[in-house]
């Protein structure tokens, strides 16, 4: 298999992505993965030596038509030999996708328990606010008291010096 670049296809929107240009020297034919422009699913097509070629995307059935790459033509060992119909198959999974899953569901945990955690942190702080504030409050309401105690004592003391000395005035 060998790496070859993107090629536009004749159909809006739809690219060939020829990563493996794998050839059976036999039968002429090449493998090519394709990506399906409607759902975006990658498989492969086999084709013999054409330019363009239809095919149907084994996720979403949508049809598609492929300008395949230019690429040296290869003598087929059988005479009279028709092209192969074209098959379309699914790429096979890459490895890692468990991993990349795990990774994944591993990241929403954490995620998931770190906002959890804020949320309790978070939680605490209002409640020791709140408690903060009404001990404020609190000592806000036995001070004003204190003064208004502190000035009755003053009034009462400033009256009761002159009722006694207006009592013994009028003796």
């Amino acid at each position: 298999m060998q790496n070859i670049q993107l090629f536009p296809a004749i159909a809006p929107k739809v690219f060939v992505a020829v990563a493996a240009a794998k050839t059976d020297e036999e039968t002429a034919v090449m493998e090519y993965r394709v990506t399906c422009n409607h759902c975006r699913g990658r498989f492969q097509i086999e084709s013999g030596d054409r330019e363009q070629m239809r095919c149907t995307c084994p996720y979403c059935s949508q049809s598609l038509l492929v300008r395949l790459p230019r690429r040296p033509v290869v003598v087929s060992q059988q005479a009279g030999s028709s092209e192969p119909h074209p098959t379309a198959r699914p790429l096979p999974e890459k490895p890692g996708g468990m991993a990349r899953m795990l990774v994944a569901v591993l990241g929403v945990v954490l995620l998931g328990g770190g906002a959890v955690a804020g949320f309790v942190c978070w939680q605490h702080h209002e409640t020791e606010e709140a408690a903060l504030e009404q001990r404020q409050r609190k000592a806000h309401r036995d001070s004003v008291a204190r003064l208004q105690q502190a000035l009755r004592n003053k009034a009462i003391a400033e009256l009761r010096p002159d009722a006694g000395r207006s009592l013994l005035a009028g003796l």
